[in-house]
């Protein structure tokens, strides 16, 4: 279970001079130079960049889905840089959320058993799942979807469910990669307003990739990156 950072530690994340780097020593390609950065508390933070510059690398490493080279990233005060696969893996599920770009719903569940899913493996008691969900399907405008295939469900309906889906376990971190890049521009504009909408009423930490400067304008804060490092 994450440890929550004190009345007197408001940096929900530390990142502290992460390398990353690719490939055999004699081809070595740095993604990620050095990068320092904390962020507070309930902050939606965007990052910006051309693709290769290191943001959605920055992302999986804060997701614990890759390790670094060296540095330390801090999650309240869990070293994700000292955990192990099974410890990765708790953190995940317990404490962080995630959108993907493509989506990444099961197209044999209905769009409220996708939602569900996450939190039946989190061990979460069957009611208690249904009424969160329903409860979610309220919040992102698609109580009428709920037994709909997700075939049948408009692009921007589908990221929407993927935000209930992320939202289920009640996380404490949302890591979004690029959740408008399969969209059209009022899709997006919808997606992100619910996101931001959301991410303030249930106090979650948002960190979001993006290519887009009008979805960034969104975030509390915008950061970007050039050649794995941030332009602060």
């Amino acid at each position: 279970m994450l440890r929550l950072p004190s009345d007197n530690y408001k940096n929900m994340i530390s990142i502290n001079d992460v390398r990353k780097s690719y490939g055999p020593p004699e081809c070595r390609v740095e993604v990620l130079r050095g990068v320092s950065l904390k962020i507070q508390q309930g902050e939606f933070l965007a990052l910006m960049g051309p693709s290769g510059c290191g943001k959605s690398t920055l992302l999986h490493l804060l997701g614990g889905f890759d390790q670094m080279d060296s540095g330390e990233i801090f999650l309240g005060e869990n070293a994700i840089h000292q955990m192990n696969d099974q410890q990765l893996t708790r953190l995940r599920r317990d404490t962080i959320g995630i959108i993907f770009q493509f989506f990444n719903l099961l197209p044999t569940l209905t769009a409220e058993e996708n939602i569900q899913l996450p939190a039946l493996l989190q061990g979460q008691s069957a009611p208690a799942v249904r009424a969160r969900t329903t409860q979610l399907l309220a919040e992102v405008g698609l109580s009428q979807k709920a037994d709909k295939k997700i075939h049948q469900l408009s692009g921007g309906e589908m990221q929407r469910i993927a935000l209930a889906r992320a939202l289920i376990g009640n996380p404490t971190v949302l890591l979004a990669d690029e959740p408008t890049g399969n969209l059209d521009s009022e899709s997006s504009r919808n997606v992100i307003s619910l996101l931001r909408e959301l991410g303030r009423e249930h106090g979650t930490t948002i960190i979001m990739v993006t290519h887009s400067t009008e979805i960034a304008a969104n975030a509390d804060r915008c950061l970007a990156m050039r050649d794995g490092n941030l332009l602060i």
